[in-house]
């Protein structure tokens, strides 16, 4: 892409910039002729990464421009001068994310503008499609002739309007939204929001282009857990699809459906596979998905529909229960196992049918009521299109009541339908919600490995220094598992002749290396039971082997949860209180967390300065 972008300016831009200058000035015809030269030569390639064509990247790329520069010259001379001379290699790449900061900002305000994608043709017809506007603008705007020119100018018009014909349409990016049942035919497809542009997605339906569709309607650019309940069409069919519009970081099959045509397609595009075991739990961005079901794992079972995967999922605020398609039998099972649990959002079996367990009761309380900084919210669900004609079905916080529903309404597809019991909501299925697991950072202490798991950063570097405070005057080592050589993890835990055991700390290892994730399995079968070796996980699939085996192994683990709750703060911010010495009354901790606000690290600071 570099090389068809650096040539398109060179080649390309004057001949652009000549043209233009008809209508602008000439410095601006030369400004604008750059990335729009470099925005029509790489369409077709960006097609292939992600469906849709920016409406609005030439004038990004003109915002940035004087940022470029600086991020371009420093990010050289730090690669040139950093193995060199590593101090003057730092201040050079903190130059270049300075200047880079603005150049994030203003994309990911530019892809929030509605209307700022529009929806091109699927492959192939669209890739042809862009190749041919491409070389269509290319004769129209490079030869002498002025009829060769034109001839190039309606043949662009042409191609143009002939892709309007097959679907081209703006597609506005909808933002306010934590679950969505997408509407993908006779089939079942689930988002929970991991972030500000990724999914957790559980099964990807039937149809191609529903499934790229509403992944596209909903801005999930990223998905770092793909979960296939189990291997069947109106489950599945679609992943290929979905692997190549967005991307993938990690999937979970049942294994009936390891080796099915879904996995063979997410292998062939990179995307790891496992089948996942019963109670696993998953953080993945800000979704933390745990296993319910056992029988997924039997890759003989003889009813693949039991033997789909069943997940709890805890997102920002709201917990779904996702049945896959277990039969009666299947869900008494799990329900005689779990204890009773409540949900925002259930996704029954079977896309809503009557085959459900009729002594299994998964609790759903739609409409809970929610204090949240002195006023009430409420979660209900929002059609897309209205109540007259649901595609898909988000649920989100607000402080309006849910709109009434008319004689004409009716349930989005994939979506429970709720009946009123008593003074709570209930499918026809039980279940969920459990709190999180309690956070143990605060009891961290040395042990020969210690695993310190979660995305909460502060929590996570609390930790570390609990261990390391504890081992006052061991040296301490630190490596990172995503940049690591092979066989630095045992140089660091072997003591030399003239220095102590100490600690090696090893961070980043959600985003290990193969080099590290075999050098750690083979260092944690034995141990030096003199070093302390600490293992920092954000969260995430990345590195399950080793987790398992650390967790198997009986290796302390000790858990660092995201801290994003209002009520989740107040309790951190009464347990530093507490930690201190200093317990103080609940008012005082609602005052506080009130006036500083909901980032952990300056609630953390807020209270540190009371104790003093």
């Amino acid at each position: 892409m570099s090389v068809v972008a650096v040539a398109s300016i060179v080649v390309w831009a004057p001949p652009v910039a000549r043209r233009l200058g008809v209508w602008l000035a000439p410095r601006a015809a030369r400004a604008v002729s750059v990335p729009l030269a470099a925005q029509l030569a790489l369409t077709p390639l960006l097609l292939t990464l992600q469906p849709g064509i920016s409406l609005f990247a030439v004038a990004a790329n003109l915002i940035v421009t004087p940022f470029v520069v600086p991020v371009t010259v420093c990010g050289l001379l730090a690669a040139a001068i950093g193995p060199w001379w590593t101090g003057a290699g730092d201040l050079l790449m903190g130059a270049s994310g300075i200047a880079a900061w603005p150049i994030a900002r203003v994309a990911g305000a530019v892809a929030a503008l509605p209307g700022a994608t529009a929806q091109w043709p699927a492959a192939p017809w669209g890739l042809v499609a862009a190749s041919l506007v491409v070389l269509a603008a290319i004769v129209a705007t490079v030869p002498q002739r002025r009829v060769v020119r034109r001839a190039g100018a309606l043949a662009a018009i042409i191609c143009v309007v002939v892709a309007v014909a097959s679907g081209l349409r703006p597609v506005a990016v909808l933002e306010d939204w934590v679950v969505v049942a997408c509407d993908v035919g006779q089939g079942d497809m689930l988002l929970v929001r991991a972030g500000a542009s990724a999914a957790v997605v559980i099964d990807t339906g039937p149809d191609d282009d529903a499934a790229t569709g509403c992944l596209t309607r909903y801005g999930v650019t990223q998905v770092p857990l793909l979960v296939l309940s189990h291997p069947h069409a109106d489950h599945d069919s679609a992943t290929g699809a979905v692997a190549d519009a967005v991307q993938v970081s990690a999937a979970w099959v049942a294994a009936p459906g390891e080796q099915a045509s879904a996995a063979a397609a997410l292998r062939a595009r990179g995307v790891p596979v496992e089948v996942p075991g019963e109670g696993e739990r998953i953080v993945a961005g800000d979704v933390t998905v745990d296993v319910l079901s056992s029988r997924h794992e039997d890759a003989a079972a003889a009813n693949v529909n039991d033997a789909s995967i069943a997940t709890r999922l805890e997102a920002t605020g709201v917990s779904v229960l996702a049945l896959g398609d277990l039969e009666p039998g299947a869900q008494g099972e799990i329900a005689r196992r779990v204890a009773p649990q409540e949900v925002d959002v259930v996704k029954i079996a079977h896309h809503g049918s009557a085959a459900q367990d009729a002594q299994a009761r998964w609790t759903h309380h739609r409409h809970r009521r929610r204090h949240q900084r002195g006023h009430r919210q409420r979660l209900w669900p929002s059609g897309s299109r209205g109540a007259r004609a649901c595609t898909s079905r988000a649920w989100r916080r607000s402080r309006s009541p849910p709109p009434a529903a008319t004689s004409s309404s009716r349930p989005c597809r994939a979506v429970a339908s709720q009946r009123r019991v008593g003074g709570t909501w209930e499918p026809s299925a039980m279940a969920a919600r459990t709190r999180s697991a309690e956070p143990t950072w605060h009891r961290a202490a040395p042990a020969p490995v210690v695993l310190v798991s979660g995305p909460e950063s502060l929590l996570g570097q609390r930790a570390i220094e609990r261990i390391t405070a504890t081992m006052k005057g061991a040296p301490v080592t630190r490596l990172d598992a995503g940049a690591y050589s092979r066989g630095a993890l045992l140089a660091a835990a072997s003591p030399s002749l003239f220095d102590d055991a100490g600690i090696v700390v090893v961070e980043g290892a959600e985003a290990m290396n193969d080099d590290f994730l075999q050098d750690a399995l083979a260092y944690v079968a034995q141990p030096d039971p003199a070093v302390v070796v600490i293992i920092r996980h954000g969260g995430g699939v990345r590195g399950k082997k080793l987790l398992d085996t650390l967790r198997k192994g009986g290796a302390p683990e000790y858990t660092c949860p995201a801290v994003k709750k209002d009520a989740e703060i107040v309790d951190f911010a009464r347990g530093e209180f507490e930690r201190g010495k200093r317990p103080v009354s609940a008012a005082v901790v609602r005052s506080l967390v009130d006036a500083v606000g909901s980032d952990i690290a300056e609630v953390a600071a807020a209270c540190q300065q009371a104790h003093e």
